[in-house]
This record gives structure tokens, sequence and C-alpha cells, in this order.
């Protein structure tokens, strides 16, 4: 098989215009050179849902590795009881006291 003999720059230059991330994690596993220019973007931005421990658990797992939380550049905790901007979600029970508190 052929190997990929790209400069890691233009690599990242290509990567990064990919705004999904499910085909950033495919190309991760395709081979050691996209593994090595996918992995920083994949890793950048970790979101941690509150509905489910394994979200925690995976944020945790991917800061106790050295190789991994060197890449993490933003982490966003995401409240279920909130939408992706931050408002409280009107479906709810606790919208009304939601609403309040963002308002502080």
């Amino acid at each position: 098989m052929p190997r990929l003999r790209l400069p890691p720059e233009l690599l990242h230059a290509i990567f990064v215009e990919i705004p999904d991330k499910d085909d950033l994690l495919r190309s991760r596993i395709s081979c050691k050179a996209l593994h090595a220019a996918t992995t920083p973007l994949v890793f950048k931005c970790l979101r941690v849902r509150n509905t489910t421990k394994a979200s925690v658990h995976g944020m945790l797992g991917t800061l106790n590795s050295p190789a991994l939380a060197q890449c993490v550049k933003e982490v966003i905790f995401q409240d279920h009881h909130m939408d992706a901007d931050g408002e409280p979600c009107q479906s709810s029970s606790f919208y009304p006291l939601m609403k309040l508190l963002v308002q502080f």
C-alpha cells in the first residue's frame, strides 16, 4: 500500500477546512499520517453534557492522556436544560427558573 507523503502543514491546511467532526474521525482512523494530522482538530473542543456519566468519563479519559490533553483548547459544558446557544429550553420543567438564572 502506498504511503501518504504530504507535509504535515499541508495536511493541517486541508483538514482545518472540514467542518464535520465525524469526517475528521473517519480520516483519523484511516492511517498514521492522517491520524497525526486530524487528532489536534478532533480534540480541540470537548463538549460535555450533564445528561450521562459517559460524557464526563470521556472528557476525563481525554484529559488523562497527555497526547490528547495537549490538543484541548476549549471545553464546553452543555446543560440539558439549555439549548446550544445557552438559552433555557422551553420544553424543560425548569424553564421559568432557568430563565431567571440566565438573566443574572
